[in-house]
């Protein structure tokens, strides 16, 4: 059995993964909607600046939120639970974007 507070924060670094995935996603769709840029997949590594910074920004997000949820969780078992419940969300998710918004 691990240590409750090693367990919070391994689930709470879960939850951030999770987290910097939808985040990725997210900011993905909203710049291919809302910015008009060329196909990073066709074009020279020049465009692909801004695969980095949406990376970093999704990372960022993670590491935020897997910082506040390792400070402010109470039950660590509900914890690992949503962070089950919600691991298949943030795949789809993830797999629609790249289907949709490559």
């Amino acid at each position: 059995m691990l240590n409750p507070r090693l367990s919070r924060v391994l689930a709470a670094g879960v939850a951030g993964c999770e987290s910097a995935v939808v985040v990725y996603a997210v900011v993905r769709v909203a710049q291919a909607f809302l910015i008009a840029e060329p196909n990073p997949a066709l074009v020279g590594p020049s465009v692909h600046h801004g695969y980095f910074w949406r990376v970093w920004i999704a990372v960022y997000a993670g590491g935020f939120i897997a910082l506040a949820i390792a400070l402010f969780a109470r039950e660590t078992h509900l914890l690992a639970k949503t962070t089950l419940k919600a691991l298949p969300w943030a795949a789809a998710i993830a797999i629609t974007q790249a289907l949709l918004v490559p």
